[in-house]
């Protein structure tokens, strides 16, 4: 996936050898701030806000705080971190894999409904 999409940045800037290397960096920068903004779109615009949350009993809570404990502390820990960010300008897989995870990471996002 990381060399079709490549290719079609590549393409996409010009298909020369000097703007290549600018093409598939600029790519890997997008992929990073699409990754911090489905993790933002996560945390804070998709979070389930209905009244059967309010309704949980404490044996509901044992599963539902480590769930949502963990995407709380993601969101901010992935944001600030160094190596996050120094990956994010490399012409390498990393800043895509991230943004593929993410992707599927928003799309397992509960969107309001009652169990």
């Amino acid at each position: 996936m990381f060399t079709i999409l490549g290719r079609f940045f590549i393409i996409l800037f010009g298909d020369n050898g000097a703007t290549a290397a600018n093409a598939v960096n600029f790519m890997s920068a997008m992929a990073s701030a699409a990754t911090i903004l489905f993790s933002f779109l996560e945390h804070h615009a998709l979070r389930p806000q209905n009244v059967c949350e309010r309704r949980r009993t404490i044996e509901q809570l044992n599963n539902f705080l480590p769930y949502h404990g963990s995407r709380r502390s993601w969101c901010p820990g992935y944001t600030f971190s160094d190596s996050f960010w120094f990956s994010a300008v490399e012409g390498e897989v990393y800043a895509l894999s991230s943004f593929f995870t993410a992707l599927c990471l928003l799309g397992h996002v509960e969107m309001g409904t009652c169990r």
